[in-house]
């Protein structure tokens, strides 16, 4: 699949490129990639999101279950019909509040946009990603204080491993509060490394 903001459009590939299939975006605006993926497991579907460069939003769908994941936006809207009613949401949070502006010039989220998306969508739990590095306490990306070994999540019925609501990072108190405000739950999280979701 290659997308551009406007249209498929035909590449010259690379050799070992060369089992790439272009599939065509449906009537509503969006790929319904199942029949493109050889699982019996789910479903996948794709919409375009807004950003600088190409970057797309996957749903993946099985019976009783349901994830979404974004890649870099500024805007969620393409995949809201089908992302209704999610388990997991998992969503970039690059800006807080005060940055809405430099968010929307980079094409980038805040975590306040990242809740209301959640929200405005039903999504039972929501993953933070995407932090900017000044987030981080002098780079020590792998302090983590207080890791539970699992959670069970009691409105998703999601297993979650090696989580931790409170997260290491400097500054990334704002991020949770801003999203969690937003969002009006307690069920999100910053991602970090060998953070596990069961679904």
């Amino acid at each position: 699949l290659q997308y551009t903001p406007y249209r498929i459009r035909k590449w010259n590939f690379h050799p070992c490129e060369s089992g790439y299939k272009i599939v065509s975006m449906g009537d509503d605006g969006k790929w319904d990639l199942s029949e493109h993926i050889e699982t019996d497991h789910f479903e996948v579907k794709a919409a375009p999101l807004r950003h600088g460069v190409p970057s797309l939003g996957f749903v993946f769908q099985k019976p009783g279950r349901k994830l979404v994941v974004l890649g870099d936006t500024c805007d969620s809207s393409a995949v809201e019909s089908i992302s209704k009613d999610c388990d997991v949401l998992v969503h970039e949070a690059t800006f807080t509040k005060p940055e809405a502006e430099t968010a929307r010039r980079s094409m980038h989220s805040t975590a306040e946009m990242a809740g209301n998306f959640a929200k405005k969508i039903g999504a039972k739990t929501l993953l933070l990603t995407h932090f900017s590095s000044r987030w981080l306490k002098d780079n020590q990306q792998e302090t983590f204080d207080g890791v539970r070994p699992s959670l069970e999540d009691p409105v998703s019925g999601l297993t979650l491993r090696n989580v931790q609501k409170i997260n290491p990072y400097h500054g990334m108190t704002v991020i949770l509060n801003e999203a969690k405000e937003a969002f009006g739950s307690e069920s999100l999280y910053a991602a970090s490394r060998n953070l596990e979701i069961e679904l």
